[in-house]
């Protein structure tokens, strides 16, 4: 099986270094199609989503990352665990200023004994009782 990283991805969507972004096209063009079969993970979607936002960085609009990353996804020859889940983070993700990963945790949360064990208040602003802080016996 084939694993895509997250620089791949990143040199796909930038065209950067313009040697790396033609080799990069062609592979994501032949994942498109179907011709190359290849799968990712989470966590090069968490990196990848880093790494595009990040203010000193490239600084990409939090939409278009979510609309890109969809759309690579969708392609026939790429594979990933949990897609559906990853789409709705995506589109999470773009409505909100919450991280990715933040994201992935609501989104897996979706039953009505879920909840996302955390300090972090920015869960409450989500949905009523989906965060519980950590609870001792002791």
């Amino acid at each position: 099986m084939l694993y895509v990283d997250t620089n791949v991805f990143i040199v796909y969507l930038t065209g950067t270094p313009s040697h790396q972004g033609r080799l990069a096209h062609a592979f994501f063009k032949d994942l498109s199609i179907g011709s190359v079969i290849a799968t990712t993970t989470e966590g090069v979607l968490v990196e990848a989503t880093q790494v595009l936002s990040s203010k000193k960085g490239l600084a990409y609009p939090r939409d278009q990352i979510s609309h890109e990353l969809k759309r690579i996804l969708a392609f026939r020859g790429l594979r990933l665990e949990r897609l559906e889940l990853h789409l709705r983070a995506l589109d999470r993700f773009a409505a909100t200023n919450l991280d990715y990963v933040d994201c992935i945790l609501i989104e897996s949360a979706d039953g009505p004994d879920d909840a996302v064990i955390s300090f972090d208040r920015d869960y409450d602003r989500v949905r009523v009782g989906i965060r519980l802080e950590p609870a001792s016996d002791n």
